[in-house]
């Protein structure tokens, strides 16, 4: 079948070989059943092109309203999967031409992350944006056709470091980043962050979603510090490398920088380090800070209350208070017939005495306050 991006100069491009996404679509059992029309060089010749047309196979028709746009540049594959013509079908985006014609066609459309899926064979335009993607009818065909697609090619450096076995190698993939960040005590500070934020890239896109994904996160963090403690000078490195200063009133704050970004939102950064700060006061061993924050009432906002409160300098003693307090405690009593004042009202200090009784011993001379404690009794 001829490569051409629907442009009749290409139309004796016969590929001599599979690419290697189609090739891993064989290998999973996938029937390949043809090439669809698309939108002629995705769009890109020309400011006022139409989705969906091309020199080669004219005008693509949306199969609900024949008359409306389908929408490109994958508009050929959006149809035909709308229409029941095949299960699934893989369609190309630069910007917006999976999940567009996906929308347009009522089907599930998924841009991956470029890089996951082999961009080989595939006539390109932007180097960092070009990748395949699924357009299928529901969410699980989408799942297991990208599933089948997930893979590394030698030819296309930016699926180097894509775990092979699709799904199940992410999975065994995280397994293996957590199990080699815990094993700390070779000195390799260096790899362990590596491992570190590389296993958190994965685990903070569910941060917002799922508390047990952040705990995850902050506990496989804490464990990092851990390693710091352990590899000082190569902990200095990393700073050093990574551009982040060390903070000796404030130590937590380089590791969670360097774990989830220093482009990360300021203020979760400090309840982040607020909560490791607290950890590290309960001496918490490796590995046991995730089952410590869920054992918490209040959860993360427990442990960052708990290390301001203990953060907080002890309150100083009044000591001119306490040399009053003496004085008075050995003054003389007074008789009330005695009280050196002829107001009419007067506001007299009593002390209570060892036997329970309170006996006078000093009088406040003070308008305001008598007048305050006037008011008061009304």
């Amino acid at each position: 079948m001829p490569t051409t991006a629907g442009s009749l100069a290409l139309q004796d491009n016969l590929a001599n070989r599979d690419s290697p996404l189609v090739a891993r679509l064989r290998a999973a059992g996938a029937i390949i059943l043809g090439k669809t029309n698309c939108s002629e060089w995705a769009n890109f010749r020309s400011s006022h092109s139409t989705s969906g047309w091309s020199g080669r196979g004219g005008q693509t028709r949306n199969p609900y309203a024949l008359d409306r746009n389908p929408c490109g540049s994958s508009s050929g594959t959006g149809a035909a999967i709308s229409a029941n013509l095949a299960m699934v079908g893989v369609g190309t985006e630069t910007d917006g031409s999976v999940v567009c014609p996906s929308t347009a066609n009522g089907l599930v459309g998924l841009k991956p992350t470029v890089g996951l899926v082999s961009r080989s064979g595939i006539i390109p335009i932007s180097a960092s944006q070009d990748t395949a993607g699924p357009m299928t009818r529901d969410v699980r065909d989408a799942a297991i056709l990208l599933n089948a697609m997930i893979g590394i090619d030698p030819a296309d450096a930016a699926t180097a470091s894509v775990p092979d076995g699709g799904a199940a190698g992410f999975a065994a993939a995280e397994k293996s980043l957590e199990g080699k960040l815990r094993v700390i005590d070779q000195g390799n500070l260096g790899g362990s962050g590596g491992y570190a934020r590389g296993q958190l890239e994965t685990v903070k896109a569910g941060e917002g979603r799922t508390r047990a994904a952040l705990y995850h996160a902050l506990s496989l963090a804490y464990d990092f510090a851990i390693a710091a403690d352990q590899s000082p000078e190569e902990y200095a490195e990393l700073l050093e490398e990574s551009g982040v200063k060390a903070q000796t009133r404030a130590p937590m704050t380089p590791i969670v920088k360097l774990v989830f970004g220093i482009d990360y939102d300021k203020a979760r950064l400090t309840e982040f380090a607020a909560a490791l700060s607290f950890g590290r006061r309960q001496d918490l061993e490796l590995g046991g800070f995730q089952a410590f924050i869920e054992k918490q009432p209040g959860g993360l906002k427990a442990l960052v209350a708990a290390e301001r409160a203990a953060r907080r300098p002890e309150p100083k003693a009044d000591t001119k208070s306490e040399a009053a307090r003496a004085r008075l405690r050995a003054a003389p009593a007074l008789s009330l017939a005695d009280v050196p004042t002829a107001d009419e009202f007067a506001l007299v200090l009593t002390r209570r005495g060892a036997d329970g009784t309170h006996e006078p011993i000093a009088l406040v001379d003070d308008e305001a306050l008598v007048e305050r404690a006037i008011r008061r009794t009304i």
